[in-house]
């Protein structure tokens, strides 16, 4: 059945995910303190899991013994997520949400490589086909079918600022192409819920431990001009929210979907992201061009999720 229940999961994930991404990019701006933000939210989304958890199962853990594959997955999941969040963060604030987040299906060409080795999930033919559909959806969003104008000093400044945010983020999806593997190696060791928590909580550790090592943080400046704004309060609270649901809905679509399909449907963030940048941020410049790019990317992306 093609429009099977992980499906619908992995598309809230998504839209979810556009969400958490806004939150980042619009709300949560604090000078030098993305690795605080990361460890708030995260912090904030394994706490809400582990209640939610909690309640429905009345356990704090696993119920059984938990096998030494989980540990591995968890363990693939904290270190690659880390690094994507850390680089996504940094391209976020370089760059527009709507300009940025497309280029994040390029994530689906990566994600067959660790799911085939380690899981075994080989690719088929129409997900090479997605993935031509991918490359050419990225050409288009960057201005390759036009024609050469000239173009104002701003445009020229806004573009090279779009293009290092992209190569923070390109990075941010091989490290976020690598992760995915190790969520569905410890979904289906246990459960989608446990997992949620414990990785959301081991992410979290790895950003504190990043709070606690680097000087800037060690006099608690950054921290108290964050925590004394209650937008930021907010925000940080919504965000960890979004972050864990999102996070959730995935982990439950890989316990019954494959990871290549998985990931393709959830690569559908960024049309999410583009009316979010548009409609509420007002990111309009080459709004046509983007939305073009950005469907066309997408259309990839989703040849590969239904050929799974």
């Amino acid at each position: 059945m093609m429009f099977s229940s992980w499906f619908f999961l992995a598309l809230l994930g998504a839209f979810l995910q556009a969400v958490g991404l806004a939150l980042k990019k619009h709300a949560l701006r604090e000078s030098g303190a993305n690795s605080l933000v990361a460890a708030g939210i995260f912090l904030g989304a394994g706490i809400i899991l582990f209640v939610t958890h909690f309640f429905q199962t009345g356990q704090w853990w696993f119920d059984g013994p938990v096998p030494l594959s989980f540990w591995g997955g968890a363990g693939i999941t904290v270190l690659f997520a880390s690094l994507g969040v850390l680089f996504s963060y940094r391209a976020l604030d370089l760059g527009d949400l709507s300009a940025v987040t497309p280029y994040s299906v390029f994530g689906t060409l990566l994600l067959f490589l660790p799911a085939w080795i380690l899981l075994h999930e080989t690719p088929k033919p129409a997900e090479i086909l997605g993935a031509c559909v991918i490359i050419a959806g990225a050409f288009l969003l960057e201005g390759g079918f036009r024609k050469k104008r000239d173009v104002s000093r701003q445009d020229r400044a806004d573009r090279a600022r779009n293009r290092k945010a992209l190569g923070y983020f390109s990075l941010a999806m091989v490290f976020y192409s690598i992760s995915p593997t190790g969520d569905k190696i410890a979904v289906t060791a246990t459960e989608p819920l446990f997992a949620a928590y414990v990785i959301h909580l081991g992410i979290a550790l790895s950003f504190l431990c990043i709070l606690a090592l680097r000087k800037k943080y060690r006099d608690l400046d950054i921290i108290r001009r964050a925590f004394s704004k209650r937008s930021f309060v907010f925000a940080l609270i919504l965000a960890a929210i979004v972050a864990g649901y999102a996070n959730l809905s995935t982990y439950f679509a890989l316990s019954d979907g494959s990871v290549g399909g998985v990931m393709s449907i959830k690569r559908t963030m960024p049309f999410f992201a583009f009316f979010i940048g548009y409609a509420i941020f007002r990111e309009r410049k080459n709004a046509r061009r983007k939305l073009m790019g950005t469907i066309v990317m997408i259309a990839g992306a989703l040849v590969i999720g239904f050929s799974g």
